[in-house]
């Protein structure tokens, strides 16, 4: 497990599509998620590896919607909370080249300081710690001194030229053992230090100082003198922007640093990786399209249930609602039929509640391959399901489901075989769907009482 201290927050980012002296400029404008931090932590989880983010955000919808984002890619997030917080959010204007022209960050995380609970929480069980400059220098002392304490490598990320130098804080500490930088934040570093050159400053720093310089190549600083390593060539691609491009090589080469690669090895293998994920998109949090995936999941989730993929109850209401206004418009006919799983409290106390979900699934899977397309399917709540058969009458629905009925007890048979009974009604004139199900749950209350394993009708 590794643990990333730092940003993760709404990307707003602006694309001119040809470079003029206007002030209103013709382009287009992207909403997505990303973060030094948050970048990192995923692309680690990414390639298969254990990323822990701890951050700070305020408690508004937005910061809920970035934690719900981090889950969902594999991140376990640690997040210190507080509402009075400014809004996580980095702002920029990118020009025709894919080039960075200018930008206004808010970052909480350099606002808050991490108290010794955070820290105990963030440090459980991990292998070592990434931090980057949006971090206080408090936090990022406080951060590199656990690591030491724990005998952990501690990586550093610059953020941007006026960032960077909260590094040196950490000046003559030992705490170091490696600082990522792009050629913008390695010379305002360097001014800062009052150093002669990037060897005496690694000196300094400590660690290896890692120069980025994009299709240059990467130059490594330490006490052994410096190491180019060949370059990825983000400056031949055209597509999306290079943000985040200095986040997906730290990513890889920590990830693989950690796991035994030599330093020098491990950048080379991170630059190849970088120049591969350039070549076909940008490397920020959840790609361009982040916001429209997180929205598409959102509206996912509010109309599907999320163990057996089968509409919701307050979607099948919908739904059906929609297809018996179509059937009426139409003159067809309508079966609707509640089921529900026999002796189900039995399956979960006896072999669990994750026997019980298996259960579940296989039942929706059988429901959803008997019936038709054109049919509705949904769990109505517990082990209760629902069905609404268009073009159906009360013969051929019922024959339907005393065919469902059988495939379930042919094929879900773990941890025992398994039975359903239920009840079927045709949806009758000026009837809604609610009143429909009451007269179909009924008739399911008389299978349950007759022996179970039956359809009435």
């Amino acid at each position: 497990m590794i643990l990333v201290a730092g940003s993760a927050h709404l990307d707003i980012l602006s694309r001119t599509s040809v470079d003029d002296d206007s002030v209103d400029k013709i382009g287009s404008v992207s909403i997505s998620i990303g973060g030094c931090a948050g970048n990192i932590a995923t692309n680690i989880a990414e390639m298969g590896g254990e990323a822990r983010l701890l951050t700070a955000m305020n408690q508004s919808a937005y910061s809920r919607i970035i934690e719900s984002h981090l889950v969902s890619l594999g991140v376990e997030p640690i997040i210190v909370s507080d509402p009075t917080l400014p809004l996580a959010a980095f702002v920029a204007h990118i020009n025709s080249k894919g080039e960075l022209v200018s930008a206004i960050s808010s970052m909480p995380v350099d606002r808050v300081e991490f108290s010794e609970n955070a820290l105990t929480h963030a440090f459980a069980g991990i292998d070592a710690v990434i931090a980057e400059c949006n971090l206080s220098e408090t936090n990022l002392l406080k951060l590199a001194k656990a690591a030491t304490d724990a005998e952990l490598p501690f990586y550093i990320g610059g953020v941007s030229e006026s960032k960077v130098c909260r590094v040196l804080t950490l000046a003559g500490t030992g705490f170091v053992t490696a600082l990522f930088c792009n050629m913008r934040e390695a010379v305002r570093l360097l001014d800062y230090s009052g150093c002669d050159d990037y060897l005496e400053l690694a000196s300094v720093i400590g660690g290896n100082f890692v120069v980025t310089q994009g299709a240059e190549g990467v130059k490594i600083f330490n006490t052994s003198g410096m190491t180019i390593v060949q370059g990825c060539s983000i400056q031949e691609v055209t597509n999306g922007n290079h943000l985040g491009a200095g986040d997906m090589l730290m990513a890889s080469t920590i990830h693989n640093h950690i796991a035994g690669v030599p330093f020098p090895l491990a950048i080379e293998m991170g630059t190849l990786k970088t120049e591969n994920i350039l070549a076909r998109q940008n490397c920020s949090l959840g790609a361009p399209d982040a916001m429209e995936k997180i929205i598409s999941q959102n509206r996912h989730q509010s109309l599907y249930d999320g163990l057996t993929g089968l509409l919701n109850r307050r979607a099948t209401l919908s739904v059906a609602e929609s297809m018996i206004a179509l059937a009426r418009r139409s003159g067809r006919s309508v079966a609707v039929m509640i089921f529900d799983i026999d002796h189900f409290k039995g399956v979960n106390d006896t072999w669990g509640h994750d026997a019980g979900d298996e259960v579940l699934k296989q039942v929706a899977q059988v429901t959803t391959d008997t019936l038709r397309e054109s049919d509705i399917v949904g769990r109505w709540g517990g082990e209760e399901f629902v069905c609404a058969m268009i073009d159906a009458n009360l013969d051929a629905a019922f024959d339907v489901a005393n065919r469902l009925r059988q495939r379930i007890s042919e094929q879900v048979t773990e941890p025992k075989i398994i039975t359903i009974s239920g009840g079927i009604v045709m949806l009758e004139h000026g009837e809604n769907i609610s009143s429909a199900i009451t007269r179909a749950d009924a008739l399911l209350y008389d299978a349950k009482h007759g022996g179970r394993n039956q359809i009435r009708r």
